[in-house]
C-alpha cells in the first residue's frame, strides 16, 4: 500500500485505498467496497425501515464475499446528509464504531454533492450551466442544491415545496436526484441518481486527495431540519 505523508500535516494521502462506502438517508440502504478506482461490491436493500438490522449484516457479506477484513480498510465513507433521520443517525453510528480509533479514516461525505459527482461524469460535451440535486424529504418538500460544472457549491441545502422548485430552474440545468419530483415537473434533462454507496465511494476519493477526513468522535450528520417525532394515530 502507496502512502504519502506531508510532514507538515497529519493527514495521510493514500493511493489504491479500499473504502467501504455506507449510505443510509433514503430507502435505499446501501454499502459498497471500492478498491483503488474501481466498485469491486454493492448491495443494495430498497426496503423501509430496516436499516437498524440490515447495515451491519450487509457490511458483513460484502467484506466476507470479497474476502477483506476490516485491518485492510484504509477508510469508511459515510454519506453525511441531508437525508432521513433515522437513517443517518443509524450509518453514523456504525461508522464512528468502526471508525472509532481513527486507524480507519472516516470520510464524510455530503449527500447532494455524491449525486453531483455522479452526474459530472455524464456532461462531456453537453451544454449545461449548473447541477441541481434533488432528494425527497417528507410530504411535498425536497432537499435542494446547485453545483457548477466544476462540482462547487452555489447554493446552500434549501428545502423547498413540490410547487416552487421549478421557478428555480433554467434550461441549461441539469437535473438528477429523485425520479418522483424530474418525471412530476417534466425537466427538459433528468438523471436518475438515486442515493447510493457507490456514488459515496466515488466522490469521497476527490475528498481524500485534499486529506478530507474527520475524527470519527468529531463526526455529526447534517439533518438540516429539527427533527420532529410521528405521533401514531389512535383507532
Amino acid at each position: 500500500m502507496a502512502v504519502e505523508k506531508d510532514d507538515k500535516r497529519d493527514d495521510i494521502v493514500i493511493f489504491n485505498p479500499t473504502v467501504l462506502a455506507i449510505d443510509t438517508t433514503t430507502t435505499n440502504c446501501s454499502v459498497a467496497l471500492l478498491k483503488g478506482n474501481e466498485i469491486v461490491a454493492e448491495y443494495s436493500v430498497f426496503i423501509p425501515n430496516i436499516h437498524d438490522y440490515i447495515l451491519a449484516e450487509l457490511v458483513r457479506r460484502i467484506l466476507q464475499d470479497s474476502k477483506i477484513n476490516f485491518d485492510k480498510l484504509d477508510y469508511i465513507a459515510v454519506s453525511s446528509g441531508p437525508g432521513s433521520f433515522t437513517g443517518l443517525r443509524i450509518g453514523a453510528s456504525l461508522a464512528k464504531g468502526i471508525c472509532f480509533d481513527d486507524n480507519i479514516k472516516l470520510i464524510s461525505v455530503p449527500t447532494l454533492f455524491s449525486l453531483a459527482f455522479a452526474a459530472k461524469s455524464f456532461l462531456n460535451g453537453l451544454e449545461f450551466s449548473r447541477i441541481v440535486v434533488l432528494i425527497h424529504s417528507h410530504k411535498d418538500l425536497y432537499y435542494s442544491q446547485f453545483f457548477s460544472l466544476e462540482l462547487e457549491p452555489i447554493s446552500k441545502v434549501e428545502l423547498l415545496d413540490k410547487n416552487s422548485i421549478g421557478d428555480k430552474l433554467s434550461d441549461s440545468d441539469v437535473v438528477c436526484g429523485d425520479p418522483k419530483i424530474i418525471f412530476s415537473k417534466g425537466l427538459n434533462y433528468g438523471k436518475l441518481f438515486y442515493p447510493s454507496a457507490k456514488f459515496v465511494a466515488f466522490s469521497s476519493l476527490e475528498m481524500m486527495k485534499s486529506g478530507k477526513w474527520t475524527s470519527s468522535q468529531n463526526f455529526v450528520p447534517e439533518y438540516y431540519q429539527d427533527f420532529v417525532p410521528k405521533v401514531g394515530k389512535k383507532n
